[in-house]
């Protein structure tokens, strides 16, 4: 999928032959290993992030020509922060199975919160920009209901994706019939 994408889109491509680290993920463009400095004028590395809409199953265009950043603030070098950027914090959804995860530079964010209860300390927290926050202590008839909770997500998307792999065979199985 990837080198179709480069094949057939001239801007994707000149990204590529340029040596930037190109990804695809969901319906979005991730450019990876952008450089910028932050408050402290130290240098750092983000990601440009942009929605792609398909035109015909070997091309894409950009959805509205916005793009998101993914990192801390960006600084010139005279320490006053770039201009011009709009918007504000976001969060986009770049994984279906992963939508709980957001990568900054600064660190990981996850949520919803993490909770070992298999351990004897039943430790329960958020991870910010790689930091822990801890949450307060939940009662067994608490977690027993995340579990609960949880397993139902965690089943339905997986129901969800075996009923789309389950589809694409019979698709398969039809026009391999089909052949003979």
């Amino acid at each position: 999928m990837f080198q179709k994408l480069v094949n057939h889109n001239d801007d994707i491509n000149r990204l590529v032959e340029a040596g930037y680290a190109v990804g695809f993920d969901s319906n979005y463009m991730i450019i990876h290993d952008i450089p910028y400095l932050d408050e402290n004028k130290e240098l750092q590395w983000g990601e440009i992030v942009t929605k792609l809409v398909d035109i015909d199953g070997e091309r894409v265009t950009q959805d509205d020509h916005q793009i998101f950043f993914a990192g801390a603030v960006p600084y010139n070098i005279d320490g006053t922060p770039v201009g011009n950027l709009g918007g504000g914090p976001t969060q986009l959804a770049l994984s279906k199975a992963c939508q709980d995860v957001v990568v900054q530079r600064n660190g990981p964010t996850l949520y919803p919160s993490i909770g070992n209860w298999q351990q004897a300390c039943q430790s329960h927290y958020w991870i910010h920009q790689g930091e822990i926050r801890w949450a307060e202590k939940w009662s067994p008839e608490k977690i027993t209901a995340g579990r609960r909770r949880e397993e139902r997500r965690r089943s339905a998307y997986y129901t969800k994706l075996k009923h789309q792999h389950i589809g694409f065979l019979r698709g398969f199985w039809r026009w391999l019939k089909e052949l003979f």
